[in-house]
């Protein structure tokens, strides 16, 4: 068994969601309040939420691509809205500040508070048996 196989004994989704909720909150307190924000922000909350939602439907790690994430069931609004950043974000020039799209703030807000109390309510799974790791370490270094 190799170690990405061995990996996936010891994802935790309570870690997990933790982690994206307190990224997506950060994001959210520091950039994203004000009545103009940079559009890049917006992925830096957005990325981390929707990874909590894959981990919320598929109780596994999330890829890393936006794009995969984006297959994740979302309201059609949210879709667009996000569709349009895309599409603005490729237009804009690095730091610029533009007005606040509400649809995607009003999804963050609502979601990184949803996600804290999901985070919150999870029961810690941290796999604290490391036989399987050791075992694979062992087997890389010798």
């Amino acid at each position: 068994m190799g170690i990405k196989e061995v990996s996936k004994q010891y994802f935790s989704e309570k870690a997990a969601v933790c982690h994206y909720y307190g990224t997506a909150n950060s994001t959210f307190q520091r950039y994203l309040l004000g009545d103009t924000v940079r559009y890049k922000k917006y992925f830096y909350a957005l990325r981390p939420l929707l990874a909590a939602q894959y981990i919320e439907k598929y109780h596994t790690a999330p890829p890393v691509l936006f794009d995969d994430l984006l297959k994740i069931d979302l309201s059609e609004e949210l879709r667009q809205a996000i569709n349009e950043l895309l599409e603005v974000k490729k237009r804009t020039v690095e730091g610029e500040e533009n007005p606040q799209m509400s649809v995607i703030r009003e999804f963050i807000e609502t979601e990184t508070a949803r996600q804290k109390e999901i985070a919150d309510s999870l029961e810690d799974d941290h796999n604290k048996d490391y036989t399987a790791l050791n075992r694979i370490f062992i087997d890389i270094i010798t």
